[in-house]
């Protein structure tokens, strides 16, 4: 767990928790957020917040810069493989 990733995940998940109190649970709520670099704690405090549609874009861009579809995929499959467990729809 990298801290500076989870505080940003807290902070995105907090917004999420006010807009669904302010509204009654009326609004839905879609949250584009990046895969926080594969640490689960952090897309699991966003898959927990109440959203109602998690979405990430695979990244393509290894962090050595060279681009790397197939890592991307992988990681991508892990992080929606886990959601599926924490109750959030997925959408790339």
């Amino acid at each position: 767990m990298q801290p500076a990733l989870l505080a940003g995940a807290t902070h995105i998940a907090a917004t999420i928790r006010g807009l669904k109190e302010e509204t009654e649970g009326r609004l839905l709520v879609e949250a584009l957020v990046p895969d926080f670099q594969g640490d689960l704690a952090a897309v699991r405090t966003i898959a927990q917040s109440g959203l109602d549609v998690y979405a990430h874009n695979v990244e393509t861009v290894s962090p050595y810069g060279i681009a790397s579809e197939v890592c991307a995929f992988q990681e991508a499959a892990r992080v929606s493989f886990c959601l599926s467990f924490w109750r959030a729809c997925i959408l790339w």
